[in-house]
C-alpha cells in the first residue's frame, strides 16, 4: 500500500464518493469554482494536513499540492476499489 493511499484512508469512508466526484469534475479545468475548491481545502485541511500546517486556498503552490495529492489519492482509491470509477 502507497503511503498516499494508506494517508488518504484518513478521509471517512462516507465522503470518499463525494470527493472523487469533486476530483474527477474538476480534473481538467485550470479554474476551478470557488465551491469546489473550497471543499477540497476543507477535506485536506481537515483529515491530512498536519494541525498546525493547514494549506492556504489562495497560495498558489499549496492549491497544486493539495490539488495533485487527492488526485493521486483517487486514482488510488480507483485502482484498489476503494470508491467506483
Amino acid at each position: 500500500m502507497s503511503a498516499i493511499l494508506r494517508r488518504s484512508l484518513a478521509i471517512p469512508e462516507e465522503i470518499r464518493p463525494d470527493v472523487a466526484e469533486v476530483v474527477e469534475r474538476t480534473r481538467n479545468q485550470a479554474q476551478f469554482n470557488l465551491q469546489d475548491l473550497s471543499y477540497i481545502f476543507q477535506v485536506y485541511n481537515r483529515y491530512l494536513a498536519p494541525p498546525d500546517e493547514p494549506q492556504d486556498m489562495n497560495c498558489s503552490g499549496c492549491r497544486t499540492r493539495v490539488i495533485g495529492w487527492l488526485r493521486t489519492a483517487v486514482d488510488e482509491w480507483k485502482q484498489n476499489g476503494i470508491v467506483n470509477g
